[in-house]
């Protein structure tokens, strides 16, 4: 596992458990194969565009939330606001949490990081949508799948578990999901963020995610079809390697035959054949061996 300080505010992030320093909720641990690239510093030229870009940016994000400020005094003092001015006013934590993450990557010079991708892709949209205009709706190949409290989930991580919160939280505009994860994740959490309970997990088995994050639900009868299919395949396999014959090579074939052939033959030793062997006991003569026998016969290896 890789350990990585985010550029900006996660859910799931942390302060490095205790492995590495990281800004509060900004640790993050990752494989080697999930990253996609190392982002290489910024030129001087490019990089001054950068701030000047950054700079704008904090500007109109000032703005946005002195309008909201004015929203609330409204509200505080009995004025009622339009469904727009309503939801408008549910982004001020969102647009403060940018406005802080922004103001640090300006204040260090940061090549550019996610926040800035973040800042100019909601600059590019338009808050106030006109009652009269539908809501976009998804492509057929971008079709999430129907997610609610209780499925079984799997993420786009890999992680699987059961979803057990569906709501909004008041880090993201977006509608979360509580996760409580099968197995232990590095960067997961008690159901916690932000010190804001959610829901209740073993720490390190809870995710807040959002819809994007899941890759699809949990079938359990299709994943174990899939794992016994892993099985037959490995005992194919095992199965097919245990028959596999080794090539005969004749040179090596007839170099044993040949080395038989030069083997010596053992020596036979009768009776009569008398001093052959001078070192060895005399055939025809007795011998003790735990009982007083007489030698007849001689087998030599």
């Amino acid at each position: 596992m890789i350990g990585i300080e985010m550029d900006s505010w996660n859910p799931s992030g942390h302060n490095g458990k205790g492995l590495f320093t990281a800004a509060d909720d900004r640790g993050y641990f990752a494989k080697r194969s999930e990253i996609i690239e190392i982002i290489k510093q910024t030129a001087g030229l490019e990089q001054s565009q950068i701030q000047l870009q950054r700079h704008k940016q904090i500007l109109s994000l000032q703005k946005r939330l002195y309008k909201m400020d004015q929203l609330e005094k409204k509200l505080r003092s009995g004025i009622e606001l339009g469904t727009d001015q309503r939801q408008f006013l549910q982004r001020k934590i969102a647009v403060q949490r940018q406005l802080r993450d922004l103001t640090e990557a300006f204040e260090l010079n940061y090549p550019s990081v996610e926040i800035d991708d973040v800042v100019r892709r909601e600059s590019s949209t338009t808050l106030n949508i006109p009652s009269n205009v539908p809501p976009a709706k998804p492509s057929a190949t971008q079709k999430a799948p129907a997610v609610k409290a209780g499925d079984r989930i799997i993420l786009d991580t890999g992680d699987i578990g059961k979803v057990v919160f569906v709501g909004s939280v008041s880090f993201d505009d977006r509608e979360m999901f509580g996760i409580l994860l099968d197995n232990w994740s590095p960067n997961g959490h008690d159901g916690t963020v932000d010190g804001t309970q959610y829901f209740v997990a073993p720490e390190g088995r809870g995710l807040l995610v959002p819809l994007e994050s899941v890759k699809d639900l949990y079938d359990e009868t299709k994943m174990m079809a899939k794992q016994k299919k892993k099985k037959q395949a490995a005992k194919s396999d095992k199965r097919r390697k245990s028959v596999e014959l080794k090539p005969v090579n004749e040179d090596e074939e007839e170099s044993n035959e040949e080395t038989k052939k030069d083997e010596p033959k053992p020596a036979q030793i009768y009776e009569g054949d008398n001093g052959m062997y001078p070192d060895l006991p005399q055939v025809g003569q007795a011998i003790n061996v735990g009982g007083v026998y007489k030698l007849t016969y001689i087998h030599i290896y």
